[in-house]
This record gives C-alpha cells, sequence and structure tokens, in this order.
C-alpha cells in the first residue's frame, strides 16, 4: 500500500511535470498558458492532496484498534496467570490422589490451594486470588473450583462412613444394619468418586483452555506492540510526508 501510494504521487507530479515543461516551452505569455491548463493543474494538486489525507486518515482507525487490543491483552494476561496458576495447581494435586485412603484428604488439599486466611469462606478466597481474572472466566473457575471443593469433603465424608461400617461389621459380623451401611456406602463412594473425576477433568479442561488463551495473547501481544512502533517509526515504505524525530 505504501508503494502504491508514493508511487501514484509521483505520477501525478510527473505530470505536472509536464505541463509546466510545455508552459516553458510554449511560444504563449506564460499567464495565457497557465490559463489553458489551470484545470488540469488544480485537478492535480487536489488529487495529491486526496491522497495525502486518505493516507494519513486511513492508518489511523487500524492504529486505534491495534492499541486498544494490545491495552485489552495487558489488562487481561496477569489475571489469566493467576487462573492458570490456581487451577493447574489444584488439578496437579487431586490427581495425585488415587486411592480411597489418599482421597479422604481431599478436602485438605484444596484448602491449602485455596490458601484461605482465618475467617475466609473458600468463594471469598477464589475470588480474592481471581481479582485480576476477567468475569467469564473467574464465574467459570469459581463454579468449577466450588463444586470440586463440595465434591472433595463429599468424599471425605463418605470415607469416613465407610469406615465407620467396615469396623462394625469387622467387629459383629452378624450386624446386618452395619453391613446395609457398609454396602451402602460403597456404592456412593463408587458414584461420588465417578463425579469427583468428571468435575475434576471440567477443571483440567479449563486450565488448558486459559493455558491456550495465555500462548496466543503472549504470541499476539509483541506483533501489536512492532505495528505500533512501526506507525510511530515508520520506514522509507511509508507516507513520505510523515514527520520524523
Amino acid at each position: 500500500m505504501h508503494r502504491f501510494m508514493v508511487g501514484i504521487i509521483i505520477y501525478v507530479a510527473f505530470v505536472i511535470g509536464i505541463v509546466i515543461g510545455g508552459l516553458l516551452g510554449s511560444q504563449q505569455p506564460i499567464v495565457d498558458s497557465i490559463r489553458n491548463w489551470q484545470t488540469l493543474i488544480a485537478a492535480a494538486i487536489a488529487l495529491i492532496g486526496i491522497l495525502i489525507a486518505w493516507f494519513s486518515v486511513g492508518r489511523q482507525p487500524r492504529v486505534t484498534i491495534i492499541s486498544r487490543e494490545e491495552d485489552r491483552i495487558e489488562k487481561i494476561l496477569p489475571g489469566l496467570y493467576d487462573a492458570s496458576a490456581l487451577l493447574n495447581g489444584i488439578v496437579t494435586s487431586m490427581v495425585s490422589l488415587k486411592s480411597l485412603e489418599e482421597l479422604k484428604s481431599a478436602d485438605d488439599f484444596i484448602n491449602i490451594q485455596f490458601q484461605k486466611r482465618k475467617d475466609e469462606s473458600t468463594e471469598e478466597a477464589i475470588k480474592r486470588t481471581l481479582e485480576l481474572t476477567d468475569h467469564p472466566t473467574q464465574i467459570r473457575a469459581l463454579k468449577i473450583l466450588l463444586e470440586l471443593e463440595w465434591r472433595a469433603n463429599l468424599v471425605a465424608n463418605i470415607y469416613k462412613m465407610l469406615d465407620d461400617a467396615k469396623k462394625k461389621v469387622e467387629d459383629n459380623p452378624n450386624n446386618t444394619t452395619a453391613q446395609f451401611t457398609l454396602k451402602q456406602a460403597e456404592i456412593t463412594m463408587k458414584t461420588t468418586y465417578v463425579m469427583y473425576n468428571q468435575i475434576l477433568s471440567r477443571a483440567n479442561i479449563l486450565a488448558n483452555e486459559i493455558d491456550e488463551k495465555i500462548r496466543i495473547y503472549s504470541n499476539r501481544l509483541p506483533r501489536l506492540r512492532a505495528e505500533i512502533e512501526k506507525y510511530f517509526h515508520d520506514d522509507k515504505d511509508a507516507n513520505p510526508f510523515a514527520l520524523r524525530d
């Protein structure tokens, strides 16, 4: 586009040069010659003015859009990093819990990851940690993490019930109530464990989505900055009428 603009301006200047050359070589008085060519000269000068204005104004909307996108990314990236760190930390910790014996401490792992302060609820801790995170991402993370905590606590409670039922059956094998409670606890634990893994998988998916956004924005930001820098420090192919530092 820059070369095209410069080419047009050179072409118009060439036409004006021919006209001026014709005027100087004409046998008519210079005033009469100018009068004969005045329409063409005025049109050529007007065309140059229009091209210069179009070139300058045409580039401003682009750099404005680029600048806004740069500001948006710079504002959103820190919050995405916070969300990524929180989700990946929790997912990594929870995935490492394989056996039911380990899962009974799942809620402890979550509390450690949330870094809850004294008298602070889980929701308050998450919102504080994700204070810089954009609202849609924060809401998604909050919903998943609260459900994950609830599932982890449920697993811990059911494990306690299962453990108590096992001890009662061991103490009295003929205790039908304890046997029934043990069977129900085993079924409930299996169902809860499946749902626990499902919400853990959703947390991992969201963490991957956030990491992908971070990758895209981190790669885009240098290009945007380069475009803005180019606008203010253009090369020889840019607007020949732009002010130089």
